[in-house]
Parts: C-alpha cells; sequence; structure tokens
C-alpha cells in the first residue's frame, strides 16, 4: 500500500525578484513520514517540526498515528540530536510550531483533551532546559471549531488560522497579543489576506509575509502567496491616561488603574499609556491612598485622532472616622463583645462588621464622604445577654475629624434583667398624653409599638408599666392620671397581642422624683422645666422573665 507523505521544500529569490526552483529542504528530513511545518529560533541553530509516525510509533487508541513534536539542533551538516517533546501524546495529534523570539516559549496546535474544541492553540514555556506543561491560549483564541497553524512575529504579534470565529469563509487568518498567559481580542485580517476559501500558515517578517490558500483554483489545492505588508496595522488607538489631583490639578504617581478588570499603576509622571482597541469601551477604575475611588470611561471615539490623553481628576478624602463607645446602661462601664452594625440609609450600604474590644470602642473611617454631606445612619448594637439596641443618626458633616457619635445618640445597652427599664435599654421617646387625658396619642402609639416588639421577642417576658407626673398639680389627683394612663398603656400593648398576663400598670404620681422638685404643700419649687420634665416619664420594668 503506498503512504501519502509530505516533504519540506526551499526556495531562494534571483536577482530579478523569481524564485528559484524548489528544492528538498534538509535531507535529515526527507523520510516517509509527513514532515513540517518547521520553525527555527532566532540563532537558527535549533529547528522544531511535526511529524506524523507512520511505520515507526504505536497507533493511537482510535487506531490512526497522530503528529508530534520534535526539537533537533541544527548544524552546517544538518539536524542532529532529534528528540520527542515531553509532552507528546500518540492519542492526539501536537502540530505547527512556532516559537518566540526569546526562544523561551513555544506556540503550536493540538486536539488534546480540555480544549475548546477541534483544534486548539497552546504554548508551553521552557525552564531549566525542560518544556512545560502545555497551556491553552483561551476563549478569546481558541473555538469549538479548529484554531491552527500560530505564528509569532518579531514584534509579539499571534497570527493563527481558525474556522470558528466566523468570516470571510473557510479557514481565515487572525492576529491577536498575548497578555499573562491568554489571548487578547482576535481580529480578522480581512482582504486580500482573506478570502471566502481557506486561508491558513501566515508568515510575516521585515515587511513581506507568505499564506497558504486554496482560493486559486476554488478550494482544490493549496498554493502559497506572498504578501507585501506596507504598515503596521493599528486595531485602535494609543490613549495616555494622567491621574491628577481634582482641584489642584498636582500629579498623582503611582496611582493604581484598573482597566476592564486589569491592574496596572501610573508613572511618576502620574501617566499610563495603552492601545484602546475598536469599539470597544474601557473602565477605568482609580485607587490611591487618601484619595476617592474613581470611575472614569475611554473608548476609541473619546478623540479623532490616532494618539490622545484622558486626565482623571481624582478627588482628595478628608479625615472622617466614625467613634463610638458602646456601655452598659446600667453601670456606664464599657462593654466587650458587643457587635456593632451600622448601615448608611442614604447608599443602601454596611460599613461591616465590628466587635467591640474590652474598651468598648467602635472605630472606623467613613469613606466616600464629603464636608456638607449628610448621614442617615442605622446603628445595631447586639451581645448575648443584652436587649438588642437600634438607634438612628441624623447629622450633617461640618469639618474632618471624628464624628463622635456617643454626642448625637445614646449607644448605652441593657443587661435583660428582673428589674431593668426597658425604656432606658432601648430608644424610646418620651411617651406623651393630652393635658389631664389618658388617651393614647398617635405619637404615643409608636413608641409603645417598640416595647410591643420586645416583648414579642422574648415570650417569657412581663413588665410593669409604671406612669410617673411632676409635683405640680394635686398629689392625689396625679396619681389617679397616671393610674388612668398606665392602665391605658397596658391596654394599648395588650391589645396588639401581649397577653395580658405579661403586663401590669400602676400609676405613681409624683411618688418617685428622680430630683429634688417636690412642690407639695408648703413646699415651693424653683425647678426648671427642663427639670420637670425628667420626672414626667413611663417605665417599662421587667419583673419577670421565666
Amino acid at each position: 500500500m503506498e503512504e501519502t507523505f509530505v516533504r519540506l521544500y526551499s526556495t531562494e529569490k534571483k536577482l530579478n525578484g523569481k524564485d528559484r526552483k524548489p528544492k528538498v529542504f534538509l535531507s535529515d528530513l526527507k523520510t516517509k513520514y509527513i514532515d513540517g511545518p518547521i520553525c527555527f529560533n532566532k540563532e537558527f541553530n535549533a529547528v522544531y517540526f511535526s511529524r506524523n509516525h507512520i511505520g515507526v510509533a504505536k497507533k493511537g487508541s482510535d487506531g490512526k498515528f497522530k503528529y508530534q513534536l520534535f526539537e533537533a539542533g541544527l548544524n552546517r551538516n544538518g539536524l542532529d540530536s532529534v528528540i520527542q517533546l515531553p509532552f507528546n501524546n500518540r492519542d492526539y495529534n501536537i502540530m505547527h510550531p512556532t516559537i518566540s523570539n526569546d526562544g523561551t516559549t513555544l506556540f503550536f496546535a493540538s486536539d488534546m483533551p480540555g480544549g475548546k474544541g477541534g483544534m486548539d492553540i497552546y504554548f508551553s514555556k521552557k525552564s531549566g532546559g525542560t518544556w512545560g506543561t502545555p497551556v491553552n491560549l483561551g476563549s478569546k483564541v481558541n473555538t469549538a471549531g479548529n484554531d491552527l497553524y500560530p505564528f509569532i512575529s518579531l514584534n509579539d504579534v499571534l497570527y493563527f488560522s481558525s474556522d470558528g470565529h466566523g468570516g470571510m469563509g473557510g479557514l481565515d487568518i487572525f492576529e491577536t497579543t498575548i497578555k499573562d498567559g491568554k489571548g487578547k481580542r482576535a481580529y480578522n485580517m480581512g482582504e486580500p489576506i482573506n478570502s471566502k476559501f481557506d486561508d491558513f500558515a501566515y508568515f510575516v517578517f521585515s515587511g513581506s509575509g507568505y499564506l497558504s490558500s486554496n482560493r486559486k483554483n476554488k478550494g482544490k489545492d493549496d498554493d502559497i502567496y506572498e504578501v507585501d505588508v506596507l504598515r503596521n496595522i493599528k486595531r485602535g488607538k494609543d490613549a495616555m491616561i494622567v491621574a491628577k489631583e481634582k482641584g489642584s490639578n498636582k500629579v498623582l504617581a503611582k496611582t493604581t488603574l484598573v482597566i476592564n478588570g486589569d491592574t496596572t499603576i501610573t508613572n511618576e509622571k502620574g501617566e499610563y499609556s495603552f492601545m484602546v482597541e475598536e469599539e470597544q469601551t474601557y473602565k477605568i477604575q482609580t485607587r490611591k491612598a487618601d484619595y476617592f475611588d474613581g470611575t472614569y470611561e475611554v473608548s476609541a471615539a473619546s478623540s479623532p485622532e490616532d494618539e490622545f490623553s484622558k486626565e482623571l481628576l481624582i478627588e482628595k478624602i478628608p479625615k472622617l472616622v466614625l467613634n463610638a463607645v458602646i456601655k452598659d446602661a446600667s453601670t456606664d462601664e464599657p462593654l466587650e463583645g458587643v457587635t456593632v452594625i451600622i448601615k448608611d440609609l442614604l447608599t443602601k450600604t454596611d460599613f461591616g462588621e465590628i466587635t467591640t474590644a474590652s474598651n468598648g470602642v467602635y472605630n472606623k473611617l467613613l469613606k466616600g464622604k464629603k464636608i456638607g454631606d449628610n448621614l442617615n445612619l442605622t446603628i445595631s448594637l447586639e451581645k448575648t445577654g443584652y436587649l438588642q439596641k437600634t438607634v438612628n443618626v441624623n447629622y450633617t458633616i461640618s469639618k474632618p475629624g471624628e464624628i463622635k457619635l456617643n454626642d448625637i445618640v445614646n449607644l448605652a445597652i441593657g443587661k435583660v434583667a428582673v428589674g431593668m427599664d426597658l425604656s432606658k435599654m432601648i430608644e424610646i421617646k418620651p411617651i406623651y398624653f393630652d393635658v389631664g387625658k389618658p388617651t393614647i396619642r398617635p405619637d404615643a402609639a409608636l413608641e409603645l409599638d417598640k416595647i410591643v416588639a420586645v416583648m414579642i421577642q422574648y415570650p417569657s417576658m412581663s413588665i410593669e408599666l409604671g406612669s410617673h407626673t411632676d409635683c405640680r398639680a394635686a398629689a392625689n389627683a396625679n396619681l389617679k392620671l397616671s393610674a388612668a394612663r398606665a392602665k391605658a398603656s397596658a391596654d394599648y400593648i395588650s391589645n396588639k397581642g401581649i397577653a395580658a398576663s405579661r403586663i401590669s400598670s400602676k400609676g405613681y404620681g409624683e411618688t418617685k422624683l428622680l430630683n429634688n422638685c417636690a412642690c407639695e404643700g408648703k413646699v415651693a419649687s424653683n425647678c426648671s422645666e427642663e427639670e420637670h420634665t425628667k420626672n414626667r416619664r413611663t417605665e417599662f420594668v421587667i419583673t419577670k422573665l421565666r
């Protein structure tokens, strides 16, 4: 049976530019096998080529001989030290080698398992004289079709052929660049490089190139074509990014830029340049200590020129710190182990969860806020054995530095224990009644609903609701009025679904004043209205927890 084989040939140009008659290239490669394609390192003392092993190696599991890659030394007498590359495998093809200018990266095509489909393009890195495990160039290069015939140029542009990217028909030639071991966007080279037939095996150097195509006889055979490269193809525009401080225009050196997910950094002049590809918008995020994070966009449409610059004006952050000390409502001592959660109601974000140390301190750098901004926060405080507390903060930032939350709201939490007053443990406003009346007003109902919520949270809790007055008016009248108000408040809570057995009411009138503001009989009081107000209160004392 006659075996089909392919040989390597070479030709030279005559002085008139015509090609001489081809002759066999390297008699060492004149074998019964299919030899080629082939590539050389830049010193021309090493070659890499693919060959099938008909009559020599074992067949693969599918009963066919596969292409494998070989490395050999090259001297004036031909090849020496021909060896197989370590990742060859008789069960799949490894072929079409091309080597980088520095001789450390070998690209090739293979249908090894784990690819994107058909033939894919891989590379292997050489380290310590040994070729490493092949790496797939990724989905921007490889497709479900066939991607093959790679060629890496002197300026590190990778050319390859593919029938899976879509194009003019059959195999088309594409170009891409490599970053971090992955191919970037693949560009179809268009006419006249590509046609509606198969175009492949592109090779270019010093303004000249060659490709193979079956366009001449409508796909019936392959021919080699010479290409004159008139200029380098640009697939976008050169953009110069300049990072500056907003307001002062101060250059910001060493500013971190995240461009469509890739991180880089500006130079000492605050500059970074890169190619802005056509039909693509680049999202640029800036990060720098003591400055607000910024987000900007740039595209090829940003300027009609092939080269342009874009300034990124970055705003300096004022030093703003939220400060708080969480204390025990009964002892006024700092509390350890309190979980503090602060949420920004305006931006719908939270500042993360912090658990206090033994000093009870909460400190958090406030990011994203400027002088004059309004803070609308909720602060949640939680600790095992203590009543959960949530308070609201409304505050306008007037200056840099610490924002002391303790000066704005009460951040003490109370231990859930018999004898504790819930009104001192949760954020509850005074419960007001109309003069001389026990009727529950709408504003009082809102506060009593907070007590209902606590009693739902602690189903074994019982409380005594005590109503207190100041010294003004007759003592008996104050006693009766406070009792009526206490009962009205307790009834409201019971009507919200809390068992009546869990809440009792009592009116204390003026019998338990909190200060020296008595005024019965001949006793006269010179207390201020503010001092009298402290005595007008409603207490919710825990009487039972089981």
